[in-house]
């Protein structure tokens, strides 16, 4: 703590003077006292008070190149103080942009600046590596044809599914917005839809190739969902309906039919049947009351589909089993109740 102390004593003191070229070496001082003082620390709360005070009143007397130097040595520091942090922030968009773009901020401080600084200061932020969906809806809503570019080029930035949304409704008046969109890999299928449905023709064109694949495997998924639904409000829907997925060859339709039987989503039964795992398969099948040898045929086929393998484990054997043998006893516990 002597040390510190010590060190901002002298500071203090060549503050006092106040000459140019010792604003400069003062500051980078003190940057250095402040990223050894941060996150808080436990030996004196006021000598961080201190450097950051003198440090505000010094970047106000500084030159251009001095505050730019000191703030891009400040992108280090974990904890800037806030006084200090809004001051950089409102400064000239050059001076500003390395905190802006990468110090250690923090959500509610991030969400703060996205309201209030310019546009040139929003898009340095719209780059940012860790901007999870709050703060990116946060950006999406301030309309700006730049900072929405921006974001939507920034591959680490996080959406929601509202944030796809109103991307989208914004793609109405800003135009490149929706070219830039559908090169993001992480674009839902709906959103791919939407901008269909408003593209022009070479967009379409360009939608038709790129994504045709995700296009026809989403069109077989919803063909699937449709033929369970149908079956089901016709009251035609059997559990024969496995074989059936099977002997298609339609593994959507299998999901589909589990996603029914089970009452869970449709996503979760696809990648059930695409892992192909046997046991937790086996628990599915037991729990919507497929028998053991149904099971069976349905984990050989589907396996069989997808080119894996068929053998299973011992101890894989051993837990279907267990699986079945219960489900069976369960059954007869529950017969000889109800006689």
């Amino acid at each position: 703590m002597d040390s510190l102390a010590e060190r901002l004593a002298e500071l203090q003191a060549l503050a006092t003077a106040a000459a140019a070229d010792v604003i400069g070496a003062v500051l980078m001082e003190l940057s250095d006292i402040l990223a050894e003082l941060s996150p808080t620390d436990h030996r004196d709360p006021d000598l961080g008070a201190i450097a950051a005070d003198l440090a505000l009143t010094l970047y106000n007397q500084s030159s251009d190149d001095q505050r730019a130097d000191f703030a891009s040595r400040l992108v280090s520091v974990q904890t800037i103080p806030h006084a200090l942090l809004e001051v950089i922030a409102a400064d000239h968009i050059a001076i500003a942009e390395p905190i802006l773009r990468q110090a250690d901020l923090g959500v509610e401080t991030l969400a703060g600046l996205i309201t209030s600084v310019p546009q040139a200061h929003l898009c340095a932020i719209a780059s940012r590596h860790d901007l999870d969906v709050i703060l990116s809806a946060a950006i999406v809503e301030r309309v700006d044809r730049s900072v929405l570019l921006t974001i939507v080029g920034n591959r680490f930035a996080r959406f929601s599914s509202g944030t796809w949304h109103a991307l989208i409704e914004r793609g109405r008046q800003i135009p490149g917005l929706y070219t830039s969109m559908i090169q993001r890999p992480d674009i839902p299928i709906a959103a791919i839809q939407a901008i269909d449905r408003r593209a022009s023709p070479t967009l379409h064109s360009y939608i038709a190739v790129r994504f045709r694949e995700r296009l026809t495997a989403h069109g077989r998924k919803q063909a699937a969902i449709a033929e369970i639904h149908d079956l089901a409000a016709r009251q035609q829907l059997r559990p024969s309906i496995f074989m059936r997925a099977l002997h298609r060859k339609d593994l959507n339709l299998l999901a589909a039919a589990l996603a029914h039987f089970s009452d869970m989503p449709f996503t979760l039964m696809r990648a059930a049947v695409r892992q192909a795992d046997a046991v937790p398969l086996a628990r599915l099948c037991a729990a919507i009351g497929v028998g053991q040898e149904s099971f069976e045929t349905i984990l050989f086929i589907n396996r069989r589909l997808q080119n894996l393998p068929q053998n299973l484990t011992v101890d894989e054997r051993d837990s279907i089993e267990d699986i079945f043998v219960g489900r069976r006893v369960s059954r007869s516990v529950g017969d000889f109740k109800a006689a």
